[in-house]
């Protein structure tokens, strides 16, 4: 992987971090407004949470992402033994936070806002690009 591609999607990473801080800030307003006007137990407020919830488990990721990045740029070529040894453990963290985001997504579906293609699709290149990296380790 050469350093203008790796460069791409550090900045894909941190552009996608600025979008989901975006639509955090929305949707806290959005939780704000059904709260203060007494909405505490609507499927609207719950959507509204799972989505802000599902934003944030998409900032986490992409930090991870740009994580492995920095870390192959500083590594590959110096220590490529502790690059491994990095990866495995951002790999497994990457995991668990993408078993959050799959359980988060789920109840989208189930409320109504993703349709069962979406999250099929979502999940399919979301678990793509982990296995990608967790091949390099095998």
């Amino acid at each position: 992987m050469d350093s203008t591609a790796i460069n791409q999607q550090i900045s894909k990473h941190n552009r996608l971090i600025n979008e989901n801080e975006l639509d955090i800030e929305k949707h806290e307003l959005g939780i704000f407004v059904f709260k203060y006007h007494g909405h505490n137990n609507t499927k609207e407020l719950k959507q509204l949470t799972q989505q802000k919830r599902f934003s944030e488990l998409h900032i986490k990721h992409s930090k991870y992402m740009i994580r492995i990045f920095k870390t192959y740029i500083d590594l590959i070529t110096l220590d490529p033994h502790q690059f491994v040894r990095t990866l495995r453990v951002v790999l497994g963290v990457m995991k668990t936070n993408a078993q959050d985001i799959e359980d988060c997504m789920r109840e989208l579906v189930d409320i109504g806002y993703y349709k069962e293609q979406e999250y099929k699709t979502h999940m399919e290149r979301f678990m793509a690009e982990i296995n990608a990296w967790s091949n390099n380790i095998e």
